[in-house]
């Protein structure tokens, strides 16, 4: 599985894995594990765990655990468990337990 230090894309993104820094405008999306910063003006997606901070004009999406800092004007939506604080102008979503903060105008939800 590629290993990327940086990886930039103009309209998107399928990464195996990344262990630094990725920016796209319509999407990024990591198949493992993102670790780094991850920044969108539409959505990102990592399939298994994040311990990053993501920007997303639309939304954040995280298949499993999350120790982050997330931003998205959309939504933040993680499969499992959330260790870090939450900020969307939507929803911040979070499977099981959040270990932090959830900052939402639309609503925050846990569990």
């Amino acid at each position: 599985m590629q290993v990327y230090l940086e990886s930039g894309t103009i309209l998107g993104g399928y990464v195996g894995r990344v262990d630094g820094f990725e920016m796209g405008s319509w999407f990024n999306a990591v198949r493992t594990d993102m670790t780094g910063l991850q920044v969108c003006a539409g959505a990102n997606g990592v399939g298994r765990d994040l311990a990053a901070v993501q920007f997303a004009a639309g939304a954040n999406v995280i298949g499993r655990d999350a120790g982050i800092v997330q931003f998205a004007a959309g939504a933040n939506v993680n499969g499992r468990d959330v260790r870090g604080v939450q900020f969307a102008a939507g929803a911040n979503v979070a499977g099981r337990d959040v270990y932090g903060l959830q900052f939402a105008a639309g609503g925050n939800v846990a569990g």
